[in-house]
């Protein structure tokens, strides 16, 4: 093993990666070292080899997936002890193991052999800067995705590692959680611990970017499974002209990198330096006519969209209440005092998309939960009534549910269960065909209920390329970066041309073209007609107006709409 420099927690000399199975390496040689007390970011977009590198720097990878080749050396502390490294997994549920958060967060520090004191005092001090004392005693199979990411971030910082790597951690936690965090790990970095921070999209970052502690990060830039960039961050490219200042050529390079490499918002308003950094985003659903498609985007922005038609209501929710049954003892009192959703009341019609925004554990999963039939009657009870165009939902079986609802839950591998990524959409198409329910623009179904089978392969090969699916279209859904799983489980849920679309966190983990692409393929659904629910944190959205865009929020069970 080589020695390291004194300073340094972490040095890469060609390392790569290849998974078994797959011809081509995954992360291609890369070289770097990491020094100790600094701050690393390590960006790509989705598929880029960030996770397997992180994987490979937290030690998490093992040894039956894939062959490693080139040499990633870890430094000592002082008494000779090998680095605790920490490693925070982009999905939080895969990182628990014990039951209920208090539990979670002491199982790190008891592996570690420490006094039941510390132990104690450790779980205590997280449960406060997490704000998780409410939820101590909860199941984590029972929180929101956000509260999920809170409770495996505590979980990891009990053990006080020395290095700390995270993996997109924070997609799915709400405002409040996020500056949290960003002071839990400001304060974590000035007590002179390495951070490293995996991320797909670098405007999530802006306010640490532009006022805040990784000004002077350290940047490792993927791209493809090669390493463009190690530097300083750049300064932060504010709207007005990159702040008016003439940038170095090294600057301006890394940016440029970053656009190409899909971190960057497509349309970034910059100068004339910057002009020629804008990245197309990817095409969202078949294009017609380019003036045909001109004229409908100008009728929905003056208000009127004659593709629509009448504004019919196409789901109704009528003073719906819903408290959970309880499931642990030690939690009984909450669950019995508290709704999780209290008195929702609203309409969604035809041609529009509802924000539904909120603070985690606020009610949403729940909401998508009950419209979609996800929760069972030992769950808990209801009270209330809804409707879904026009049928009453509680006399609706599974099966009518599914044929009216497309729907995209926070961990989208739930609903696939095929063995590669273009069988998963084959079988969607080929039910949707039979159900008479698929459609398939420029083509007619020649007289018959349903299209031929080679229509429907050559439909299946088109919208594999039209959701950014065709490079994996051979691996199996649950081995898929989890942003392209948010894709798939997107072509997935409007395969069958369904009256509602329900989207939870659909942006979550999706680099800054991906996410582009999901926020523009939602307007243009409902231009076309069809009603959308988008539960979301991402504040991408904040920056959009639309005639058809509708926003709600909320809070403690309760729903609001803003007018």
């Amino acid at each position: 093993m080589r020695i390291l420099q004194s300073k340094e927690v972490m040095r890469a000399e060609r390392v790569a990666f290849t998974y078994f199975g797959e011809s081509e390496p995954v992360l291609q040689p890369c070289s770097f070292c990491i020094n100790s007390g600094s701050v690393v970011l390590l960006a790509g977009g989705n598929g880029s080899g960030k996770t397997t590198l992180l994987k490979l720097m937290a030690g998490a990878m093992q040894s039956h997936e894939g062959q490693q080749q080139g040499e990633l050396s870890c430094g000592m502390v002082q008494d000779g002890q090998a680095l605790i490294r920490g490693f925070i997994l982009q999905e939080a549920k895969e990182q628990f193991v014990i039951g209920t958060v208090e539990d979670e967060l002491a199982f790190a520090p008891e592996n570690l052999g420490l006094l039941r004191e510390v132990i104690h005092s450790r779980v205590e001090e997280q449960l406060d800067k997490a704000d998780l004392r409410q939820l101590r005693l909860r199941q984590v199979q029972q929180l929101s995705g956000g509260e999920q990411q809170r409770t495996a971030v505590a979980s990891v910082l009990t053990m006080e590692p020395d290095v700390l790597l995270i993996d997109d951690a924070w997609s799915q936690m709400d405002k409040e959680s996020r500056l949290r965090l960003s002071e839990q790990l400001q304060a974590w970095h000035s007590q002179g611990r390495t951070i490293v921070l995996a991320v797909s999209r670098l405007d999530e970052l802006s306010d640490e970017w532009q006022h805040g502690w990784i000004q002077d990060a350290q940047l490792l830039l993927l791209h493809n499974g090669r390493m463009v960039y190690d530097g300083k961050m750049p300064e932060y490219p504010v709207r007005d002209g990159l702040n008016g200042l003439s940038r170095p050529k090294d600057e301006l390079r890394c940016l440029e990198l970053c656009y190409e490499a899909g971190i960057m918002p497509p349309k970034w308003e910059g100068n004339a330096e910057t002009a020629a950094m804008s990245m197309q985003v990817p095409a969202i659903v078949k294009q017609g006519n380019a003036e045909e498609d001109a004229a409908v985007r100008a009728e929905c922005a003056g208000g009127k969209c004659s593709r629509i038609g009448e504004e019919e209501v196409i789901l109704h929710l009528s003073k719906v209440s819903y408290r959970y049954h309880p499931i642990a003892r030690r939690d009984q009192k909450r669950q019995q005092t508290e709704d999780a959703l209290h008195n929702v009341t609203f309409q969604l019609k035809a041609g529009r998309c509802m924000l539904l925004t909120g603070k985690n554990g606020s009610g949403k999963s729940t909401l998508f939960r009950l419209i979609t039939g996800g929760l069972s009657k030992r769950s808990g009870s209801m009270e209330g009534e809804w409707w879904i165009a026009g049928q009453l939902g509680q006399k609706l079986r599974s099966f009518e549910v599914a044929r009216l609802i497309g729907f995209t839950a926070q961990q989208p591998e739930s609903g696939f269960f095929a063995a590669s990524v273009q069988e998963e959409l084959r079988d969607a198409l080929h039910a949707a065909n039979q159900c008479g329910r698929l459609r398939i623009e420029g083509q007619s179904a020649q007289g018959q209920a349903v299209y031929t089978h080679e229509q429907v392969e050559r439909e299946v090969e088109y919208r594999l390329q039209q959701y950014c699916l065709w490079d994996v279209k051979h691996l199996h859904p649950h081995d898929m970066p989890t942003g392209l799983k948010r894709l798939l489980s997107l072509a997935i849920a409007s395969a069958h041309e369904p009256e509602v679309i329900m989207l939870d966190e659909p942006t979550a983990s999706l680099d800054a073209v991906h996410a582009s692409f999901v926020r523009d393929w939602c307007l243009r659904q409902a231009e076309q007609g069809r009603a959308l629910i988008v539960a979301t944190h991402d504040r991408m959205w904040e920056e959009v107006e639309h005639p058809r865009l509708m926003h709600a929020s909320m809070d403690r069970g309760s729903l609001h709409i803003n007018l």
